[in-house]
């Protein structure tokens, strides 16, 4: 997510964050992703960073509403979450702002989220973690392992899609399973 928005800003902008509560493993792992990049590209200044704790549209509307208040120069937004996001594109709508102003990045490739990207009004990049394709995975390496095939690291890659302007058109809905 932060990747793109520094790659659409041309490495400089202001920029926020709106991450689920860090007790949550992907909501930490996502934040620790975002501050990597962000301490990479010292010309994007982070104006702002707030903590969903539901996760939820309804706080990301409402969160996002605080910061474009604050923030109404906000060059790109990223959301733990589509869900998150999707309450932030609201926002951007309810403060009289311009989509085409401020880039929001998040994770998940909900229906919603993707439609968004495809018409250009709300999420401009999302990442789809390929739910099914995921849980195959899971299965996979949970039986290799009760076979004795311990992985090297804790941690195991799985494949994922990336949702933009450049591929949605030429994704189908089993690209994101």
């Amino acid at each position: 997510e932060m990747e793109a928005i520094a790659e659409d800003l041309g490495g400089e902008g202001k920029v926020a964050l709106i991450s689920g509560p860090p007790e949550i493993d992907v909501a930490r792992q996502v934040s620790e992703g975002w501050h990597g990049v962000l301490d990479d590209n010292p010309d994007l200044e982070l104006v702002d960073e707030l903590t969903d704790p539901d996760m939820s549209r309804e706080q990301g509307l409402d969160l996002a509403n605080t910061l474009l208040a604050a923030n109404p120069d906000v060059d790109a937004i990223a959301c733990t979450i589509d869900q998150i996001c999707l309450g932030a594109a609201q926002a951007i709508d309810e403060q009289g702002l311009s989509h085409d102003e401020i880039f929001l990045a998040s994770l998940d490739a909900d229906p919603e989220a993707v439609q968004q990207v495809e018409q250009g009004n709300g999420i401009d990049f999302t990442i789809g973690m390929k739910g099914r394709t995921w849980g195959h995975q899971t299965i996979e390496v949970a039986v290799d392992y009760l076979n004795g095939d311990v992985p090297d690291q804790h941690m195991v890659e799985s494949e994922f899609v990336v949702v933009d302007l450049e591929s949605v058109g030429d994704l189908t809905e089993e690209d994101l399973l």
